[in-house]
């Protein structure tokens, strides 16, 4: 019996290891993280972002006051049945008599309405809505281009955040090979003791500096998922971007047709230009209350009653009667309501000529500042480029002359600094030239995509 218990326990200790360790095993307990392209980053943000689902939403809701205020042409078509039963004395319409019973009645009718003239009320609040929906559209196409320029941005400081990691370490692997080389030779007596502490200090400053360098790119990866609006940073590795730059990308075009053509494509001034447009329709459509008001009416209706001989479909032909006519309605005093309404337009009207005047201003703003990093960049890799040439070269000479002991180790720690800064600048023009030069297209209209 005993034996027989020990086996048991066994079995389900074998089979709970092996459970524990199918569950704990990397294959089972966590995906493997995604691979963040710029163009799943694109697509992600595009996705999510909910300012523009806002704006998807508002084209939605601009289409239906388009479709309404088309409606707001055609006559209106309502009809109406009611049945009642009375109990006592009532007067009988029917038979035009006091009658004390109970009786039964209805009385279908159809009716229909129409607005021959309002001062164009109709004609205003319809050019007012295809205004609002042309600007709607165009909302939602800027907040596209923003949201592709932000991911842009995020993805330039996470990609030269790695690019300065890597410089980072193969300066530190450089310096810890120079170390473990001079403690071989000051072990044997060949180098200073000196030389040995000043490549520690030097490799204990420079994992310092790879550290920082390290939670730069955690803030700035992070920064980059919340951008894409995405939950988990851990669940996404970035892709290594090898960018090459070509003279055609170190050509610019001069400013002011750079900027003649941003304000062209400028989905923001257009936005901005339609809303205006409408706010001058919404004050014609205000202005429409001071004038009198035109409209036709027509109407077919029956009825019926127990208190009348005949059966239902017979009185309701017998008792059938209709009507049409038409009507003018002048405003004379309504406590300056429309007075008011007019004023509240006019101010609209006002306010959205200042948005569209800033919006040309913004546009401007930002494509002077990112023309200039254009340029900057250009200029700073072109002479980066020549300086990390010389640099390198010149840092090959020291290292060779410090590894014969024909220079001292100053000498050498400053040749090595002046190349690692000349390596960071050119990684940063370049960087810099491949991304502005794609957020100036997407501005431009020259891409929508992120070839």
């Amino acid at each position: 019996m005993d034996m027989f218990i020990m086996r048991k326990v066994n079995v389900w200790h074998l089979l709970f290891v092996l459970l524990f360790s199918i569950l704990v095993s990397p294959a089972f307990s966590q995906a493997e993280p995604e691979v963040l392209t710029l163009e799943r980053a694109m697509e992600l943000a595009l996705q999510n972002n909910i300012d523009l689902k806002r704006a998807q939403n508002n084209v939605i809701a601009a289409v239906s006051n388009k479709r309404q205020a088309v409606m707001n042409f055609l006559p209106n078509l309502n009809g109406s049945i009611g049945y009642t039963v009375s109990n006592g004395t009532n007067f009988d319409n029917n038979s035009g008599q006091f009658v004390t019973t109970t009786f039964e009645q209805s009385s279908p009718t159809l009716s229909s309405n129409m607005n021959l003239f309002s001062a164009f009320y109709n004609h205003h609040l319809l050019h007012r809505r295809e205004n609002e929906l042309e600007s709607s559209v165009y909302a939602l196409r800027y907040s596209e281009l923003i949201v592709r320029a932000n991911v842009l941005l995020r993805f330039l400081n996470v990609s030269l955040d790695r690019e300065n990691i890597k410089n980072s370490e193969r300066r530190l692997e450089l310096l810890q090979s120079q170390l473990e080389r001079e403690e071989k030779r000051e072990s044997v007596g060949v180098a200073s003791l000196e030389n040995v502490y000043n490549f520690r200090s030097q490799v204990a400053n420079q994992k310092l500096t790879l550290v920082g360098l390290e939670n730069q790119y955690k803030s700035d990866f992070l920064a980059l998922i919340q951008t894409l609006q995405l939950n988990d940073p851990e669940n996404y590795v970035l892709q290594d971007i090898e960018v090459q730059v070509s003279a055609e990308d170190t050509q610019v075009e001069p400013f002011q047709q750079v900027m003649a053509e941003v304000l062209e494509n400028s989905y923001n001034v257009k936005s901005s230009f339609y809303t205006m447009q409408a706010a001058k329709n919404a004050l014609k459509v205000s202005r429409t209350s001071y004038y009198p008001s035109v409209g036709i009416g027509a109407g077919i209706g029956t009825r019926y009653s127990t208190n009348n001989d005949g059966e239902l479909f017979s009185q309701y032909k017998t008792f059938t009667n209709n009507y049409y006519g038409f009507q003018i309605s002048v405003p004379i005093f309504n406590n300056f309501l429309v007075k008011n309404q007019v004023a509240q337009a006019k101010v609209g009207m006002f306010n959205a000529e200042l948005n569209y005047k800033q919006a040309i201003l913004d546009i401007t703003n930002r494509i002077q500042r990112d023309y200039l990093d254009l340029v900057s960049s250009i200029t700073s890799y072109e002479s980066a480029l020549e300086n990390f040439e010389a640099q390198e070269q010149t840092f090959n000479f020291v290292q060779t002359r410090f590894d014969t002991g024909a220079t001292d180790f100053y000498t050498y720690l400053e040749s090595l600094n002046n190349k690692n800064n000349a390596e960071i600048t050119l990684i940063n023009a370049k960087y810099s030239i491949a991304f502005r030069n794609k957020i100036l297209d997407l501005f431009r209209g020259m891409s929508s995509t992120t070839e």
